[in-house]
Order: C-alpha cells, then sequence, then structure tokens
C-alpha cells in the first residue's frame, strides 16, 4: 500500500497476474502486466499530496478461473476499504502491427472516459471490449469500478506463443512495454492527485 496524504482517503488498486500456464515460461501472459505495474509503481511512489491510496497486488491462479482476484476481493469486503476503482493489467508486451493500440477491457463509464481522454492527448488509439476471461471480471462480478489494460487482444494483435513453451523474454517487445506502462502511469498520476473524484464504493 502507497498511502494517500489522507488515510482514510479512498483506495485505487493496481493489479495483475503473475501465474501462467504449467511449463510457460510467461513473458507476455504475464511478467508484462506484472512490469507495467511496478513501472507505475516507481514512477508514483515519489508524488506528494497524493489524495488516494494505491493499493498493489499480484494474482495467483488466474489461469485456474481467476481463482487469485476472487481471493481477493473476499479480502477486501473483509477489511471493508472504501475503493476508488481497480485497474487491471494482463499482456503488455505485443505490437505485430505497431500502431501502439491499447484495449480498455470492460471499463466503468467515468474510467473509460478517463482513460480516453489521455490516450487522444497522448495520441494513442484505444477501443472497449466488454469480454475477456481475466482478472478484471471478477471485480466487475462483483460490482466494483473497473478496467482491464492490455496489448489488442480482441483484435488478434497479441502473442502467437501464449500459453506456450515459446513466451520467453526475447519476444516481448519492451517498447510497447515502456509505451503502455507510460500511458497508464499518466493517467493513475491524474487520479490519486486530483481532489474530490469518487466513482462510488463498495
Amino acid at each position: 500500500i502507497l498511502p494517500a496524504a489522507d488515510p482514510h482517503a479512498e483506495f485505487v488498486i493496481l493489479g495483475a497476474h503473475y501465474d501462467s500456464k504449467l511449463g510457460c515460461p510467461g513473458a507476455v501472459d504475464n511478467a508484462t502486466g506484472v512490469a507495467l505495474t511496478i513501472g507505475v509503481l516507481q514512477a508514483i511512489a515519489g508524488l506528494e499530496n497524493r489524495q488516494k491510496n494505491v493499493l498493489v497486488v499480484f494474482f495467483d491462479q488466474e489461469e485456474e478461473e481467476l481463482i487469485g482476484s476472487q481471493a481477493f476481493i473476499k479480502l477486501l469486503q473483509k477489511k471493508q476499504y472504501a475503493i476508488h476503482s481497480v485497474h487491471t493489467f494482463d499482456m503488455a508486451g505485443w505490437d505485430e502491427d505497431q500502431n501502439g493500440e491499447v484495449e480498455l477491457g470492460a471499463p466503468s463509464p467515468a474510467l473509460q472516459s478517463l482513460y480516453e481522454a489521455h490516450a487522444q492527448r497522448l495520441n494513442i488509439p484505444t477501443y472497449v471490449t466488454r469480454g475477456g476471461s481475466t482478472d478484471y471480471q471478477s471485480f466487475l462480478a462483483a460490482g466494483f469500478p473497473v478496467i482491464g489494460v492490455n496489448e489488442a487482444f480482441s483484435k488478434g494483435d497479441y502473442s502467437p506463443f501464449k500459453d506456450t513453451p515459446k513466451d520467453t523474454y526475447d519476444t516481448v517487445n519492451f517498447n510497447y512495454l515502456r509505451h503502455l506502462t507510460q500511458y497508464v502511469t499518466e493517467v493513475i498520476t491524474d487520479l490519486i492527485t486530483a481532489k474530490n473524484i469518487s466513482y462510488g464504493t463498495n
């Protein structure tokens, strides 16, 4: 937890799954999502007067029916944190057509507007999908304001080595990973330094 100036502030959650299929190194799926999350955390750690707490979590067993994120939701409900929003990152290291496009998964309206506004300013193409079998679906089902951010999976522009032994470090597009990390960093910086922005709590 990266604390806000006010300990009673809402929580912004950043998360990614760190497991992979049996026998798969999991470089793109999903070490890149973990790296993106850590990169954002490093960038925002030095910000002064944070208006929201930031909770960073890495999920196990995403590949087994989202067990890790569902277990984490039970913890959140037990602790009764005031949750501002949840942002999950899954596969952020492939961009075969090199257009820098970003997929926004099942975003709540306010989060969609925020991400799209920054994307427009930064000239980043984005599109929205409502499907996907990744961790944001757990939070969506539980009623949290949520968004998933990843490479253009629904358009087929994702690592062909997903879920295979060839999902290795040398296949990662680090320029795209940096691009996506910088984009998310700008959004989260805006979110946690702005005052009086609430999307509802659970």
